[in-house]
């Protein structure tokens, strides 16, 4: 009889976790704003977002260097969602940048934040139109380029699909990420200064558009179609009723 209760207050808990899981996404707007003026918009509709920045072409104050914008997952689309360190999540999208002209630079892809004492970092897994390049980076994110790896590049208006894994790997309790483009993967890189973070994590995507003074054509886009955020809520409370269902069978023998 305990051992049945406890499988049930497990598969209630599972269930109330799904409640606060990654169903859809909040937009920021603007996290770099070099150029007020751009005209730029953004279409949320999970699991699709789309990012757009339009006549990016500073306005010759300092700083001049580029506007970003981001996304991250979220329960509610209001406010982004802060992961415990402990739950594992793989988060992937069919991303396509477009860009007029192809430099100065536009860049695209997840952006991680992980809870800091004093506040978060931030680690990158992009695409970028000028250098062609795959790569993931950011401290305390680990380093990795597809270029070098694999012999992927990118181009502009160009589809890939991008994945990134991350768990807490039980043969070493090190935190770690798998990157994946185009179906090939990384291998499991941990995480660096472990001992700094504060429990959560959140992850999202961006668009970053770097500013072409005085060329009001400068302009980037970035599709995240067919994103996928698991744990989804669906497969999390139905674990939860499969692990209830075999107790039961169990108790039943």
């Amino acid at each position: 009889m305990k051992r049945f209760l406890l499988v049930a207050v497990l598969s209630l808990g599972l269930a109330a976790w799904a409640n606060a899981q990654m169903n859809t996404a909040v937009i920021i707007d603007r996290l770099f704003n070099d150029d007020p003026d751009s005209i730029s918009s953004h279409i949320n509709a999970w699991p699709t977002v789309l990012l757009t920045d339009n006549k990016v072409d500073g306005d010759g104050a300092a700083p001049d260097f580029a506007n970003r914008h981001a996304w991250f997952v979220s329960a509610d689309g209001v406010s982004e969602l802060q992961i415990p360190l402990t739950s594992p999540w793989l988060v992937e999208f069919d991303l396509t940048l477009i860009a007029t002209p192809v430099a100065p630079r536009k860049e695209a892809g997840f952006l991680v934040r992980i809870g800091m004492p004093w506040g978060y970092s931030e680690g990158y897994f992009i695409v970028n139109t000028d250098a062609h390049e795959v790569v993931a980076f950011g401290w305390p994110f680990p380093f990795y380029s597809f270029n070098a790896n694999h012999g992927l590049s990118y181009n502009a208006g160009a589809t890939i699909k991008m994945g990134m894994q991350f768990f807490k790997d039980p043969a070493d309790a090190l935190y770690k990420v798998i990157y994946c483009a185009n179906g090939t993967s990384s291998p499991a890189l941990a995480l660096d200064s472990q001992g700094l973070f504060t429990g959560w994590i959140t992850p999202g995507g961006y668009l970053q558009v770097q500013i072409d003074a005085w060329n009001p054509g400068n302009a980037g886009a970035a599709l995240f179609n067919n994103i996928v955020a698991v744990p989804e809520p669906a497969s999390i409370a139905v674990l939860g009723l499969g692990v209830a269902a075999l107790a039961l069978r169990r108790r039943k023998r």
